[in-house]
């Protein structure tokens, strides 16, 4: 994602929500995300209207519980998750799974080395979680999801998260990485694909379309919804070569209903998608 600085302002505001709602540890967040967040929270009723901070907890939380319930019954051994920004889900994860779990987490060069001073200087990082720059954009060489794929063993399941990413990236970009994320995951045991996903039949109102349109001119790129609705979502990833599919609300992942029936709740699905038959 495109924003001021090295980091953008929306990778800082979805951090602080983490934070907030006591997802992540405070010294995985810098002062001025903290300052950042504080601001748009405070000064933004179009925000408020459209529930964006229940949204993003409970994305955030649904993406949790699916991944937790893959390593739980012993599929995934290893993760990768792209464009991780400033969330804690690694740190999380390694503190209840621990050597049981290898954990990846990517993003572009400036934000993965932020990342990992923060997390190294705050004493998270563990045996088995690493961070390393990857551009999703990219479809081979070592920077790429199907480079990293490639160095891990074939014996073990790998999960692919991709929370907050999609809707930067025009619809040829997303085939593109689910294409080339099916095919290279088919050498594993086992397979996962997670991420969030706007229909525009949940989002069709005047408010949201004005929200993404300002969102849009805020990180300098185009901000979509790709998929109509359920049927398009699940078409389409069928097409990009994911063999099992599944559209869930965030209700339905097992969250308690005070966070997964929330109005915000319900403007977000969550893909899980497998290369494998039956998988997901």
């Amino acid at each position: 994602m495109v924003g001021f600085g090295r980091v953008s302002p929306t990778a800082r505001f979805t951090g602080a929500t983490w934070r907030r709602h006591g997802l992540s540890p405070e010294g995985l967040h810098p002062r001025s995300e903290q300052w950042l967040a504080e601001a748009l929270r405070l000064g933004a009723p179009l925000g408020r209207h459209l529930l964006l901070d229940d949204m993003l907890h409970a994305r955030h939380c649904a993406i949790d519980r699916l991944l937790e319930n893959a390593v739980i019954c012993g599929a995934i051994t290893h993760v990768v998750e792209l464009a991780a920004g400033h969330s804690a889900r690694g740190w999380r994860m390694k503190q209840r799974f621990g050597p049981a779990l290898h954990y990846i987490e990517t993003d572009l060069p400036a934000m993965a080395e932020e990342k990992e001073g923060l997390l190294s200087r705050a004493g998270l990082l563990s045996p088995q979680h690493e961070v390393r720059a990857l551009d999703a954009g990219l479809t081979a060489g070592p920077c790429s999801l199907s480079g990293l794929l490639d160095t891990l063993p074939a014996e073990g399941g790998v999960a692919v998260i991709s929370e907050g990413l999609l809707n930067y990236l025009p619809m040829q970009a997303v085939d593109q990485l689910w294409q080339s994320a099916a095919m290279r995951l088919r050498r594993f045991s086992a397979s996962y694909y997670l991420t969030d996903c706007y229909l525009a039949e949940d989002n069709a109102d005047l408010m949201t379309r004005t929200f993404v349109g300002m969102l849009s001119l805020a990180v300098r790129g185009r901000v979509r919804l790709h998929f109509q609705d359920v049927s398009s979502l699940s078409a389409r990833a069928q097409r990009d070569g994911w063999r099992a599919v599944q559209v869930k609300r965030c209700a339905d992942t097992g969250l308690g209903t005070d966070i997964g029936n929330r109005p915000g709740a319900r403007r977000v699905r969550i893909l899980c998608a497998s290369a494998h038959t039956g998988g997901a």
